[in-house]
């Protein structure tokens, strides 16, 4: 962004360079033009100065939108933390209650258990004892999923009653990691016009004061 505004700056420079500065200038500069030269920009950088000013204008009024965006969308995100905090909560809660002991997950890790354990029954009454082992190691395996999901079930929930007791403070600690994002967006804004600030101190250095003085 800054070598667009210098570059901006110096095409603006070299205008006023160009230019003539008072009435006299004018009048020499006129007479001392060619017959055939009418309508030609005697410059030469008219086109070029006025190309580059609405580019320039254009990529940094996108930007300062994009950022006036931002830091608009983040203060809405900020006051509305609280209700995202709830839609939160309320997401993880039903995610975590598949796991409920007496839900139908857990029941149908329980009914796998009985299955399993009547199969490897009847493989011992067969005489094969060797796929009844196998069986008994199968459903133990299936127990200890069921054990598992219940011990997650109970954890889970504990740790949402904690949120849930602490609400103030994630939704404070959240919005305070929001500020900072905001105040990152608006240095970057601040910035920017600082940029054309001092492109247009580059310009007014360009030009006499009325005591022939360059500001």
């Amino acid at each position: 962004m800054q070598i667009m505004i210098r570059a901006t700056a110096a095409m603006i420079v070299a205008l006023m360079a160009l230019a003539p500065v008072g009435a006299a200038a004018q009048t020499t500069e006129t007479a001392a033009a060619p017959a055939d030269s009418a309508g030609e920009d005697p410059v030469g950088l008219g086109a070029e100065v006025v190309a580059g000013l609405s580019q320039a204008e254009e990529t940094f009024a996108a930007r300062m939108t994009q950022i006036q965006e931002t830091l608009d969308q983040t203060r809405t995100d900020i006051e509305n933390a609280e209700p995202l905090f709830d839609q939160m909560i309320a997401a993880i809660e039903e995610q975590a209650q598949l796991g409920d002991p007496t839900g139908a997950f857990v029941e149908s890790l329980e009914a796998y258990i009985r299955d399993i354990d009547a199969l490897a029954d009847e493989a011992e009454r067969q005489g094969d004892t060797e796929i009844a082992a196998d069986l008994r190691k199968t459903a133990q395996g299936f127990e200890t999923a069921r054990d598992r999901t219940i011990k997650i079930h109970s954890d889970s929930f504990r740790l949402i009653r904690e949120i849930k007791a602490d609400k103030r403070r994630f939704i404070i600690r959240k919005q305070a990691k929001l500020a900072a994002k905001a105040l990152t967006v608006a240095e970057e804004g601040v910035k920017r016009l600082q940029g054309v600030l001092n492109e247009i101190r580059e310009i007014r250095a360009t030009v006499p004061t009325s005591t022939g003085v360059s500001q």
